[in-house]
């Protein structure tokens, strides 16, 4: 039997045996639009088929039958963009955590808690630690940029957007950290 399959705009005609299930034309689906079984939902004449196992003709689809594919295909792409996307999160959280230890450090020689015989060399070992920062700050930047995202769903783009901003404070604070540092070990008049 034939059977006319839509998703979106575009149609499909499926051969299936007359004692074809539910589940032959969910593979049928997935084979002509790529959207994964599991993923789809079929629709024929208002109804919704969802037993898998059920014979076609017990669920009214018959010969010539039309049935609508609603869900969306894997975009291999937009799950990869979801897991750099993920991995720079990550990463963040981890550069905010020694931006807050490096402001401990900063802090601690602008109050007078190192010797002064130790400023100079505290003062360069923790710029080279904030030089450090902001480097792996601007490869994240770099990593979000070189990402493809379509305009649609824009989701993913408000995500990278925000994680853009997180960057930016994050290097506006090294780069505060930064210059607190060449106050400090710049020699009092």
């Amino acid at each position: 039997m034939d059977v006319e399959l839509i998703h979106m705009s575009t149609r499909h005609v499926a051969t299936l045996p007359p004692d074809g299930t539910v589940g032959d034309l969910a593979a049928a689906a997935e084979s002509a639009f790529g959207v994964p079984a599991a993923a789809q939902k079929l629709v024929h004449k208002g109804k919704t088929l969802t037993h898998m196992d059920q014979a076609l003709a017990a669920a009214g689809v018959g010969h010539k039958s039309k049935v609508m594919v609603l869900g969306k295909k894997n975009d291999a792409q937009a799950t990869g963009n979801a897991a750099a996307m993920a991995e720079v999160e990550s990463s963040i959280m981890k550069l905010r955590a020694e931006c807050a230890e490096l402001a401990t450090r900063v802090d601690g020689v602008e109050k007078g808690f190192i010797p002064a015989d130790l400023v100079d060399s505290e003062c360069r070992t923790t710029t080279k630690l904030v030089s450090k920062t902001i480097e792996a700050a601007m490869k994240l930047l770099e990593r979000l940029d070189s990402l493809s995202i379509p305009p649609d769903p824009p989701q993913p783009r408000a995500h990278r957007s925000g994680l853009v901003k997180d960057l930016q404070a994050l290097l506006s604070v090294a780069d505060g950290l930064h210059d607190r540092l060449a106050t400090a070990k710049a020699p009092k008049q």
